[in-house]
C-alpha cells in the first residue's frame, strides 16, 4: 500500500484536472472508499459531503482561474478513521477560511462534522497540501449507555486480575470500560469500536493488553501503538483502570507486559503523556524506568471526564511526558538552544541516548521552510510542525501563529528538530512570539523533537497539578520560570 505526504497509507489516489466538472464523481468515489471499510450509511454520507466541500474550496479559493484548477486528491485510513488529502500548487491556505465562526463552506462544514483534525501544509516550493481526519463518532455506541453503570465500589484488593494481551473476545468489553472511565470523552474515538481495535491489531500498529475479572470483565487496558508498521518508536498509552480496581496496582501490572510487544515491534523507544490529574500513570511508567522530559501544560480539554475521582478537574488537564530506550537508537547530533542549553543537557544525561550536543549557528540557504499546521478544534490544540528551516523560518511560523490565535484555539504547540541547525538557532526569536518549553521527544519524527508550548489566555493552576517525581517538580518550576521569562532574553 502507498503512502502520502503526511505518511498515511493510501488507498484511493486521482489527479483532478478542469474545475467543477467531476467533483461529483470523484466524492462519490471517496464515499465508496468509506463504505468499504464499513462507515455508516450517515458517515458515508458526510464523507461524499466534504469531499464536496473540499474540492470546491480549492477550486474556487486557489486558482485565478476555477477552469484551470489542477490537484490531486488522495484517501487513506489511519486508526480507524478516513484520511482526505488535497494537494495543489495553488495559493497558499489560509488557517482563517476554517474559522469556525466564519460563514465559509469549509468553516460550516467543519464545524458541522466535528473532524477530529485539520491538517494544513505549507510544502515550500511544492505548494500546499490540506488533510482532513473524519472519524466515526464514539457517540454513536449508544449501547454504552443503556447498559446498566456497576458502579464505583472498591473491589476487595485480594480479588484475581488475569493480566493478558487483548483476544478478540475482550474488545468489547474494553469498550466499556473506556466508557466506566470516561464515559465519551476519551480522546481516541478508536478504542470505542471494537473492530477497529482488532484492526489496528491485525495490521501489526497497535498492541493492547488488558486486566480480566474472574468473569471475564475487562477492567484494566493499556496499549502501544505505532503510526506506521516500520515505525522504530512508538507510544504507550490508553492506560487505564475501572474506577472499582485503583487500589490494586494494576496498570503496573498491565504495562509491564509491553515488552512482548517492544520485541515483536523491535522498537528503539516509548515515549508516554501521563495525566497530572492523579499519580497513577506517572507511577507505572517510573516503575518500568521512564525518564521525565517535559510536561505539557493544559493539554487535555476541559470535557475530559475522569470518573471515580472526588476532585474531578475543572479546567484544562495537563501531562508529563516520558521517554523509554527499549534498543539501540542511532546515534545523532543535535543542537542546543542557548535558552535551554543547561535544561537539555540535563534531560540528555538521564535518557543516556548516543548524542553529540554541539551549539546551532544560524546559515543562510536558498531553501525555504516546509511545515505543517495540524488543527484539533474538538480539543482545542493546535501543532506547528516544522519540517525543514530555511531563513524564512521565523516569519512563516510568526504568520501561522498568529492565523491561529485568531482562532482561540486553547493551546499552540511548536516541533521544531532538535537535529537541524537553523531550526535551534530560531529559538530564541520564536520564544519571544510567546512560547515556552515543553518537551523533548526523542525520535519522534526520524530525529529528535523540541516541542514548545503556548497557552492562549487558558486558566492555570500549577498546584492542583498532581506529580510523583521530584524530577518532574523540578521540570514544572524549569517550565513556569521559563513561561514568565523575559520576551528579550535568550
Amino acid at each position: 500500500m502507498a503512502e502520502g505526504g503526511s505518511g498515511t497509507p493510501e488507498l484511493m489516489r486521482l489527479r483532478i484536472h478542469g474545475g467543477k466538472r467531476f467533483i461529483r464523481a470523484v466524492s462519490s468515489a471517496a464515499a465508496g472508499v468509506a463504505e468499504g471499510l464499513d462507515f455508516g450509511r450517515d458517515d458515508v454520507e458526510r464523507v461524499r459531503s466534504v469531499v464536496q466541500s473540499l474540492c470546491l474550496d480549492v477550486i474556487e479559493c486557489h486558482f485565478d482561474d476555477p477552469r484551470e484548477a489542477d490537484f490531486t486528491l488522495i484517501v487513506g485510513e489511519r486508526h480507524g478513521a478516513l484520511i482526505v488529502r488535497i494537494e495543489d500548487e495553488g495559493l497558499p491556505y489560509s488557517i482563517g477560511r476554517f474559522s469556525l465562526e466564519r460563514e465559509t463552506l469549509v468553516g460550516r462544514r467543519h464545524a458541522d462534522d466535528r473532524a477530529d483534525a485539520l491538517r494544513l501544509e505549507s510544502r515550500g516550493g511544492g505548494g500546499n497540501a490540506l488533510e482532513l481526519t473524519l472519524c466515526r463518532r464514539a457517540q454513536d455506541q449508544t449501547e454504552l449507555e443503556q447498559e446498566e453503570h456497576p458502579g464505583t465500589t472498591p473491589v476487595d484488593a485480594d480479588a484475581p486480575i488475569t493480566v493478558r494481551a487483548l483476544t478478540a473476545a475482550d474488545a468489547p468489553g474494553l469498550a466499556r470500560c473506556v466508557y466506566r472511565c470516561y464515559g465519551y470523552t476519551y480522546t481516541n474515538d478508536f478504542i470505542y469500536y471494537p473492530d477497529q481495535v482488532l484492526s489496528l491489531i491485525d495490521r501489526n500498529l497497535l498492541r493492547s493488553f488488558v486486566g480480566v475479572s474472574p468473569n471475564g470483565e475487562v477492567v484494566g487496558h493499556s496499549g502501544i501503538l505505532r503510526e506506521q508498521v516500520d515505525a522504530r518508536v512508538a507510544e504507550s498509552g490508553m492506560a487505564l483502570v475501572d474506577p472499582r480496581y485503583r487500589s490494586h496496582h494494576l496498570l503496573g501490572s498491565i504495562i509491564s507486559h509491553q515488552a512482548e510487544a517492544v520485541r515483536e515491534f523491535d522498537l528503539v523507544g516509548i515515549y508516554a503523556d501521563a495525566v497530572t490529574v492523579h499519580p497513577i500513570t506517572q507511577k507505572a511508567n517510573v516503575a518500568i524506568g521512564a525518564c521525565e522530559t517535559g510536561l505539557l501544560l493544559a493539554e487535555i480539554p476541559e470535557f475530559t471526564r475522569f470518573r471515580g475521582f472526588d476532585d474531578e478537574p475543572r479546567d484544562r488537564g495537563s501531562v508529563v511526558v516520558y521517554y523509554r530506550a527499549t534498543g539501540e537508537a542511532p546515534a545523532r547530533e543535535v543542537f542546543l538552544p542557548r535558552r535551554y542549553r543547561a535544561l537539555l543537557k540535563s534531560i540528555y544525561r538521564q535518557l543516556g541516548l548516543r548524542r553529540t550536543l554541539l551549539d546551532p549557528k544560524p546559515g543562510t540557504t536558498s531553501v525555504r521552510s516546509s511545515l505543517h499546521v495540524e488543527l484539533k478544534r474538538r480539543r482545542g490544540l493546535a501543532r506547528i510542525e516544522v519540517e525543514c528551516a530555511g531563513t524564512d523560518l521565523e516569519a512563516e511560523v510568526g504568520h501561522r501563529f498568529r492565523e491561529l490565535c485568531l482562532q482561540r484555539l486553547d493551546v499552540i504547540h511548536l516541533d521544531l528538530p532538535l537535529g537541524n541547525p537553523m531550526a535551534m538557532a530560531a529559538v530564541g526569536n520564536l520564544c519571544k512570539l510567546g512560547f515556552f518549553f515543553g518537551a523533548v521527544i526523542p525520535e519522534l519524527h526520524k530525529g529528535d523533537v523540541l516541542r514548545l508550548q503556548y497557552l492562549n489566555n487558558v486558566a492555570l493552576d500549577p498546584d492542583r497539578l498532581v506529580l510523583y517525581t521530584d524530577e518532574a517538580k523540578r521540570l514544572l518550576e524549569a517550565i513556569l520560570a521559563d513561561r514568565q521569562r523575559r520576551p528579550d532574553s535568550s
